[in-house]
């Protein structure tokens, strides 16, 4: 992996699991609080994680789950999200599964970038 230009850090811009297909927000998308949140998954139990970040190293704006289909047959999911005041006119959503097998750690993730509204 090589260096471009003199960054000294980077950033995840997307990821993206089949089990976990968030359609709100999309990729890139401006968003405002209370969070919009729509989609398919399928997880244990069907919980899925939320956590929406701003690019600065502070803690999470917000962090919640969604309920969509359950071991292995997905279903919707929906639901709103508050989330704090971002310090950063960008940052990402998370949406992740936790593994059973391990003591929860991320099993499945897809991360969606985003615009904050100013």
């Amino acid at each position: 992996m090589g260096q471009v230009g003199t960054a000294t850090s980077w950033s995840v811009l997307g990821a993206a699991t089949a089990n976990i297909a968030p359609t709100e927000p999309a990729a890139r998308a401006i968003v405002t609080s209370p969070l919009q949140l729509r989609g398919t998954s399928t997880a244990p139990e069907g919980a899925v994680g939320v956590t929406v970040r701003d690019r600065s190293s502070g803690p999470p704006l917000a962090e919640s789950y969604v309920t969509g289909g359950a071991n292995g047959a997905p279903g919707p999911f929906e639901g709103t999200l508050d989330f704090n005041p971002p310090t950063t006119t960008d940052g990402s959503v998370t949406f992740v599964t936790e593994s059973m097998e391990d003591g929860g750690g991320v099993w499945e993730a897809t991360v969606v970038s985003v615009e904050f509204a100013p």
